[in-house]
């Protein structure tokens, strides 16, 4: 799961595995998600900073 923390800044820090599964942390700007959503069925734009939790699909 994906450590996802929101600073002061519109900057999110992201802790997550690279393609090696080394832990790689980035930092995001802007902290948009471009994504396809299943549930719409179109490609949609999340705010990370309203991403609670972040999962691989069961």
């Amino acid at each position: 799961m994906a450590a996802l923390s929101a600073p002061a800044s519109r900057d999110v820090l992201a802790d997550s595995l690279d393609a090696t599964a080394d832990e790689a942390a980035r930092d995001l700007d802007p902290p948009y998600l471009y994504a396809w959503c299943h549930l719409r069925g179109a490609e949609r734009v999340f705010t990370l900073s309203r991403i609670h939790t972040v999962m691989p699909p069961a």
